[in-house]
């Protein structure tokens, strides 16, 4: 198992600086990092790229569609920003030497409408998603869908969705994301969620059901790492907690009350509670 952490988790704004806290989070004892790649388009690969090589870090990448840039819709022109958008992160990933890019990249993040006004969306989500995936293995890099919540988005919630999603893309570069916050909200069991995923989950976010430090919460996390451990998952686990409010992010992901004084102890203590989970469930 590989131990990272979402680099937005420690700044207030997705433009901040990602790069300050990665020296202090290689101290912590993290493996890798996840780069958001929310702006792609000016994102510096090159400072990445040297400040992974200086650290002794590894990356992971993950990106969201937009209102203006989303594969699934009918308007020619945001259409193709959003390939183009997942076309560019893709290549940013394979620089980074990421095999993974989650995320929400079927749709816009946190846009949400009846599921009966979704099938063609989701249809021209899935074809497009099919064809950026060849483009995606000749670059060494696995498209990891992320299931979140139903406030947040009606195309992908749940397992059952996500069965759905991989029988209609049926693609070796194509799996699933698995966010312990989202899935709280949306599974009656998270090992069972796991174990029905089995192969098809390419990376895992691990986040309380309040955005806290993992722990603190109601996510049980002893079955997720069983669950885990039982279908050989050695990938990536990633710590995801938006703990802090009155700010873009927080605002973004509705913490209206910050859950920690300081984000680096909330890593840190994330981090203990992972890898102690991970071992007991051996």
């Amino acid at each position: 198992m590989k131990f990272g952490i979402h680099l937005s988790t420690l700044v207030h704004s997705w433009g901040d600086d990602h790069f300050a806290s990665m020296e202090r989070l290689k101290e912590i004892g993290f493996d890798g990092v996840e780069f958001p790649l929310m702006d792609p388009e000016h994102f510096s690969v090159e400072k990445a790229q040297a400040e992974l090589k200086r650290l002794k870090l590894q990356a992971t990448c993950g990106t969201g569609l937009l209102p203006h840039a989303d594969i699934s819709s009918t308007e020619p022109v945001i259409y193709q920003a959003g390939v183009n958008r997942l076309t560019k992160c893709i290549e940013i990933a394979h620089d980074l030497e990421s095999d993974c890019l989650g995320g929400v990249l079927y749709a816009p993040w946190g846009a949400t409408q009846p599921r009966r006004e979704t099938l063609d969306g989701k249809k021209r989500s899935q074809e497009t998603l099919l064809r950026l995936a060849d483009t995606a293995k000749s670059y060494g890099v696995n498209l990891a869908l992320e299931m979140i919540n139903r406030y947040e988005t009606s195309y992908l919630n749940h397992t059952e969705d996500a069965m759905e999603w991989m029988k209609a893309i049926q693609h070796p570069s194509v799996g699933i994301h698995y966010d312990t916050f989202h899935a709280h909200i949306e599974e009656a069991d998270q090992e069972e969620a796991i174990l029905r995923l089995g192969d098809n989950l390419f990376h895992v976010h691990f986040c309380e059901n309040h955005r806290g430090v993992p722990g603190t919460g109601q996510v049980d996390f002893s079955k997720v790492a069983r669950g885990l451990r039982k279908i050989g998952y050695d990938r990536w686990l990633t710590l995801e907690n938006f703990a802090l409010a009155d700010c873009e992010i927080g605002n973004d992901c509705a913490i209206w009350t910050s859950k920690t004084a300081d984000p680096f102890e909330a890593a840190e203590q994330g981090l203990v509670y992972a890898k102690r989970c991970w071992e007991e469930s051996k």
